[in-house]
């Protein structure tokens, strides 16, 4: 047992906390005069000669009361302590600042009787009364008054309760640039609070009612653990929690002592923890945030599954956004376009991809292809439009071909497109990536996605350019397809302007409106002060800081993975439509590209929707990819430039390293059944689409 440190007062101590430290303890009281004192230890061994010294830090406050308020009735340090909180009766309260700027430092066991002087003024940091911080519906018509008073483990959190029955809990919150207490939760009984005892290994409470009531509560999950009667007739003095929280117990006013035994049914699960935002210590706003486990005793665990499942279906969006289109056009196309031959070939090549181990994907993405992305983010966003705007330009170009070139390359004009169109794209992307950096993103796009610099305008063109292309494609289509319009094109191609001409400034004209409308949209968006860049409720922020694992490299992989199912499947389920439909539409003047979209896919659509949703269920339940390319936080935001943590990846990283049993245990197997309800809700859905689609096209 350590040998004692000796202290001096200068006064009767009224009230005195303390707080143990590695390197000593601080302790701290409150004079019946107005004065707050400090002492504060450090222990310092010699490593030569093991000799341990001591240094004790004194200061003494004058705290500014109000004229007759009298001394507190609660004293707590705070955090490190290094706030002081005073508490009275009436609920009124005063947080203190406790730094040691000029404090005397003393050598030795005993310290110095003598205080400096004069006494420095406690510095405020807040002041007001705690029952006009609960909610507007919470206040009471009558004055009440705080009967008992605690702090948790970790000391971030005060629990009072009061004359009305209310137990309360307040914690420090950052609003701005300043902290404050703020009400995170409380409990209501019909009886006057008369004990609340915390417990020493986490944020359980047990309370004692004057009707002889007790009840255990757990404060994160607000669950009440248990509830008993303990003396019929005469209210509780004092109410008892074992050291291990296995047992309560319940002082009467009679002397009389009762214990029970107490069973935790895993505290901190409840499905309103798990699934709805919880006010948690430090926050000022309720939040779904799951963090299993941290390296101190004080941590207050975070079970929100909600960001878990935002994860996995970012992930999935993302990695169907990439490969739904690629596979079922290529699916189209290698069916009902390329030669029988070529087909043999190239499904089974296609079909080999789906062998690629998901490690294996996972490797590459998170050390070849995520800092590569990171170091050319503005040619690979440049590269998702100028590479299919190359291809449909290139298509269009060479019907400019004489008749004669044209039927001899017909054979081979996919090829020849793609061996021109391809470089073309990449070079024009390499090219104006940088240009594009400086006209949008003020020469660098990092620092525009931090906020750092420009006008939210740019980000709003990039994330509406594909919708208004969607859009604008749409309408010039219709568009053109009206009387006069459509009477006005071709007396066009009656002036000598070839069919081709035409069409290529269709095109032009298509890409002209599309780009207008992105950044029509985009400067409307601006002026009402929608910045992409900032937070929006339910989507988080769609554009922010990059990181280099991100959304982005993911789908780009995990879309990789899923194209192969999706292909397959698609191919098939296009190669069963009857042929005698192709030829009927054939033969009453269909081109093939007519047969393909308004017979041979609304036919097929069923095997097309089982295919997405075949590719669907593969995204959900990958794991290695995910694990391996995204930073692997569990954040809420659509933003393609930051990563996610999905369920199957938080399974495999947690699971190996959580306690057998314990409630971390358990709700890890609990996210694999959210995982499979999920996937079996999608799949259900899916199943009614498919006969939907199925019925339809047995009318056609």
């Amino acid at each position: 047992m350590e040998k004692p440190i000796k202290g001096y007062f200068r006064e009767p101590v009224a009230q005195i906390d303390r707080i143990d430290r590695q390197s000593g303890p601080i302790v701290a009281g409150y004079y019946a005069n107005e004065v707050l004192f400090l002492r504060s230890v450090t222990k310092k061994t010699n490593l030569l000669t093991g000799e341990e010294t001591l240094e004790v830090e004194e200061k003494d406050l004058k705290v500014p009361v109000a004229p007759g308020k009298g001394i507190p009735h609660h004293f707590f340090l705070l955090g490190s302590g290094d706030m002081a909180l005073l508490l009275w009766k009436d609920g009124d309260f005063l947080r203190l600042d406790l730094n040691l700027p000029g404090a005397t430092s003393v050598q030795g066991r005993e310290a110095s009787p003598v205080s400096p002087t004069p006494l420095e003024e406690a510095k405020i940091l807040e002041k007001g009364n705690l029952f006009s911080l609960l909610p507007a519906s919470k206040k009471d018509q009558h004055q009440a008054q705080i009967t008992s008073a605690v702090i948790l483990l970790g000391r971030g959190t005060i629990v009072t309760g009061d004359t009305l029955g209310r137990v309360c809990s307040w914690h420090l919150g950052r609003r701005g640039d300043t902290l404050s207490l703020i009400n995170s939760h409380l409990f209501e009984h019909t009886s006057e609070v008369a004990s609340i005892v915390p417990s020493t290994r986490k944020r359980l409470l047990a309370i004692g009612y004057r009707d002889g009531s007790a009840r255990v509560v757990y404060l994160t999950s607000e669950r009440i653990l248990a509830e008993v009667k303990v003396f019929p007739n005469e209210p509780i003095e004092r109410v008892l929690l074992a050291p291990k929280d296995d047992g309560l117990g319940g002082w009467g006013k009679t002397g009389t002592l009762v214990f029970y035994t107490l069973k935790e049914a895993h505290p901190e699960f409840s499905l309103k923890a798990l699934f709805t935002p919880v006010l948690y210590e430090g926050n000022t706003e309720k939040a779904h945030v799951w963090q299993s486990s941290s390296g101190t005793d004080s941590f207050e665990p975070k079970f929100g599954l909600i960001p878990l499942v935002f994860g996995t279906l970012k992930a999935t969006f993302y990695s169907l956004l990439f490969g739904v289109p690629i596979a079922l056009l290529a699916a189209i196309y290698t069916s009902e376009f390329l030669h029988p031959n070529v087909r043999a070939r190239i499904k089974p090549l296609i079909e080999m991809m789906a062998s690629l181990p998901s490690v294996v994907l996972g490797f590459l993405a998170a050390l070849v292809i995520a800092p590569y992305v990171e170091n050319r983010v503005p040619t690979v966003l440049l590269s998702l439009y100028c590479v299919p705007f190359t291809f449909f330009l290139s298509g269009y170009l060479v019907q400019f071909l004489p008749k004669r070139w044209f039927v001899l390359s017909s054979r081979f004009q996919f090829y020849i497109l793609l061996a021109i169109s391809l470089p073309v794209g990449i070079v024009l992307s390499i090219e104006g990536g940088p240009l594009l950096e400086r006209i949008l993103f003020y020469g660098d796009l990092k620092s525009w996605l931090d906020g750092q610099k420009g006008q939210g305008s740019s980000g709003w063109i990039l994330l509406l350019l594909p919708l208004a292309v969607l859009t604008g494609g749409l309408v010039f289509h219709r568009v053109t397809q009206i009387r006069r319009i459509r009477t006005w094109i071709e007396s066009l191609e009656k002036r000598k302007l070839s069919p081709a001409a035409v069409d290529l400034l269709k095109l032009l004209a298509s890409g002209f409106c599309s780009v207008a409308l992105a950044v029509g949209a985009s400067l409307l968006l601006d002026r009402l002060g929608v910045d992409s860049r900032n937070p929006f409720p339910l989507f988080g922020r769609l554009l922010g800081t990059y990181v280099q694992r991100n959304s982005l490299v993911v789908g780009f992989l995990m879309g990789f993975a899923i194209i192969p199912i999706i292909y397959t499947i698609a191919d098939d389920a296009l190669k069963s439509v009857p042929n005698s439909l192709r030829a009927a539409a054939l033969s009453l003047g269909a081109t093939p590209w007519q047969t393909t979209v308004r017979v041979v896919i609304p036919t097929a659509m069923s095997g097309l929707f089982s295919a997405v949703m075949i590719g669907f269920g593969r995204a959900v339940g990958e794991t290695m990819i995910v694990l391996m390319a995204t930073g692997n936080t569990p954040i809420m935001e659509w933003n393609p430039f930051n990563g996610f943590r999905t369920l199957s990846a938080n399974i495999a990283v947690e699971l190996p390293e959580a306690v057998l049993g314990s409630t971390h245990y358990r709700i890890l197997f609990l996210a694999a059944l959210t995982l499979f309800i999920i996937t079996f809700l999608v799949n259900t859905i899916a199943e009614i689409q498919r006969m939907r689609f199925r019925t339809k096209s047995y009318q056609l």
